[in-house]
């Protein structure tokens, strides 16, 4: 079915009427449209001024995080519950993270697994086992393994979790190995910690130039970096850059994270986003925690999450405000190694229509206030609408 989106606002200021056919942007024309009356009996859409982007991006996600225990239905239909939040809020793909060990085996993957069977024609899904307790025993390597046979399409890996900084070496070298195998992205939990003490960043860059993984990497939270001295700091970010590491800050968790390991270590902080972009390292906001021991707040929603991250950083000026829209759509796309040709990373003819509509003018105004008024469009259908009514009594 085609679909027109009349009078939108695009991010760069023009106003446009969009055009999808067959799933894609077919063309952008400006208002009023001459070929308004021709559009062969498809669908349309009044976009009154509002501000068209691509669908949002969450870049990481534990979605499996309130269903550690439980069954496999149990597990899919909370992340069920999560992903329709992050749909209603125009998230149009997310990385999702399901626990792995042997105590509990797939079930929080086979989980994600159904979860994504039922909502995968309106948002992408990806999948990736994460192993929580470390690689100390060898059944819990079969378990990624097996899961990648299943379905899951990324190693997650935690080496901050092993013993020592030689466990946490063969950590990062094990994930590498699976990935190897199953010849998909690595995406690791690295220097989670307020101190310098693991540096297990740089360990992964050098590992992922030696083995071949350079652009096919992520790396979220990294807040030891920002304990570092700056001369160190700044060699550490160049081996990122050099690798094409793409690092995923999850900030407003990593500034209040209630700890995995109380007490939590003090005082919390985010990565060095401004000087990793700098740097030119592809640098993605994510959720991290939902509800859950890590973060109570989370919305599944990129607009909250930037908007915290603007504060943390800080990033206020109009080309840093304008950056952290990148953060959450092209740069997370990025990310998650999707393609032009998979994700509309610019709306421009031939995109994919996986669009997101919300009831504010300018990207500015978006981020500001954040409205619930969204239209969440997947391959050119809408997949989800909300709307909000506010009456005032003396009126």
């Amino acid at each position: 079915m085609n679909l027109v989106v009349r009078s939108v606002r695009l991010a760069d200021g023009r106003t446009a009427d969009v055009h999808c056919e067959g799933g894609r942007i077919a063309r952008l024309a400006s208002p009023p449209d001459a070929d308004a009356p021709r559009n062969g009996g498809g669908a349309e859409l009044d976009g009154s001024g509002q501000l068209l982007l691509p669908g949002l991006v969450l870049p990481d996600l534990h979605l499996d995080k309130h269903a550690t225990v439980g069954s496999v239905v149990d597990v899919a239909a909370r992340a069920e519950q999560v992903v329709r939040m992050a749909l209603a809020r125009g998230v149009g793909a997310l990385r999702a993270f399901a626990d792995v060990g042997p105590a509990l085996g797939l079930t929080a993957v086979e989980g994600l697994l159904r979860a994504r069977e039922r909502w995968g024609g309106a948002m992408t899904i990806q999948i990736g086992p994460f192993p929580r307790w470390g690689f100390g025993d060898r059944r819990t390597v079969d378990l990624m393994d097996e899961a990648l046979r299943l379905g899951a399409d990324v190693v997650g890996g935690f080496p901050g979790i092993e013993e020592s900084a030689e466990a946490s070496e063969r950590h990062i070298a094990t994930c590498f190995e699976i990935a190897a195998r199953r010849n998909v992205p690595a995406h690791l939990v690295i220097d989670d910690t307020a101190g310098p003490s693991g540096r297990t960043l740089a360990m992964l860059a050098e590992q992922t130039v030696e083995r071949g993984f350079a652009g096919r990497v992520c790396a979220s939270n990294c807040i030891a970096l920002a304990f570092e001295d700056p001369e160190h700091a700044g060699r550490v970010i160049e081996q990122v850059a050099g690798a094409r590491i793409s690092v995923v800050s999850n900030a407003h968790v990593n500034l209040i994270e209630a700890g995995s390991r109380p007490p939590a270590a003090a005082p919390r902080t985010r990565t060095l986003i401004r000087d990793l972009h700098r740097a030119g390292v592809n640098v993605a906001l994510g959720q991290g925690g939902g509800d859950d021991i890590h973060y109570p707040w989370g919305q599944a929603d990129p607009l909250e999450v930037a908007f915290i991250v603007s504060h943390a950083v800080p990033l206020a000026k109009p080309e840093e405000i304008r950056l952290l829209l990148d953060m959450v759509t092209t740069n997370a796309a990025n990310a998650m190694g999707l393609a032009e040709h998979k994700y509309p990373h610019h709306l421009v003819p031939g995109a994919p229509a996986d669009l997101m509509l919300v009831k504010a003018p300018t990207w500015h105004e978006a981020l500001q206030y954040r409205p619930a008024d969204r239209v969440v469009i997947r391959a050119g259908r809408v997949v989800a609408q909300s709307e909000t009514i506010t009456r005032f009594s003396n009126e």
